[in-house]
C-alpha cells in the first residue's frame, strides 16, 4: 500500500533466452512491466544483445553484457512513448559456502537519443539453503530513473524476503 488509500499494483513478466558458446552468449529479452507507483500502466520491452562470462565456475560467476532495447510505454496519464535504449549489465554470484550464496546485478539503460535520460537498477540478494527443500532469499533492489513521470520520485527501493519450497 502507499499511504492508506491506494493498493499498489506492480509486476514484471520476463522472458530471457541466452544461447551460450563457451563464455560468449547471444541474448534475447522480452519484458512486460506495469507499476502504478511509478505511473506506468504498461511497458513492453524487447532486446537483443551479447554477454561474456569472465568467470564461470561452480562457486563464482561474473558476466557482463550489452543489449539494444526497444520500448513502448503507456503511462497512466499522458501519451504513449516509444524509445530506443542500450543496456549495460553486470551480474555476479559467489557461493560463500555450500548453503549461502550472494548474488548481484546492475543494469544501466541510457536512452540512445538522449543520454541524460537513463535508468539504473541495482539488485543484491542473499540466498540461504535452509534444507534440501527450503530456501530463504533476502533481496534488496534500488531503482533510479532520471526522468520519471511528473510527481514521481527519481528513486525507489524494494526489500523482498521470501521462502521457497522445492519438491
Amino acid at each position: 500500500k502507499t499511504g492508506e488509500e491506494e493498493l499498489l499494483n506492480k509486476g514484471t513478466q520476463d522472458f530471457k533466452y541466452s544461447y551460450k558458446s563457451q563464455k560468449l552468449g547471444a541474448d534475447i529479452t522480452l519484458q512486460h512491466l506495469y507499476n502504478i507507483s511509478r505511473s506506468i500502466k504498461t511497458r513492453w520491452t524487447s532486446g537483443l544483445g551479447l554477454s561474456y562470462a569472465f568467470i564461470q565456475e561452480d562457486d563464482k560467476k561474473l558476466v557482463i553484457g550489452i543489449s539494444a532495447l526497444k520500448e513502448k510505454e503507456t503511462p497512466i496519464s499522458g501519451e504513449v512513448k516509444i524509445q530506443n535504449r542500450m543496456s549495460a549489465n553486470l551480474y555476479f554470484s559467489i557461493k560463500l559456502n555450500k548453503n549461502i550464496e550472494l548474488l548481484g546485478a546492475n543494469n544501466y539503460q541510457p536512452n540512445i537519443e538522449e543520454a541524460v535520460d537513463f535508468r539504473l537498477k541495482t539488485m543484491l540478494a542473499l540466498r540461504i539453503n535452509l534444507s534440501p527443500h527450503f530456501l530463504l532469499s533476502i533481496n534488496n533492489t534500488f531503482n533510479y530513473d532520471s526522468f520519471p513521470a511528473e510527481g514521481i520520485p527519481e528513486t525507489d527501493y524494494q526489500l523482498i524476503n521470501s521462502i521457497s519450497y522445492t519438491f
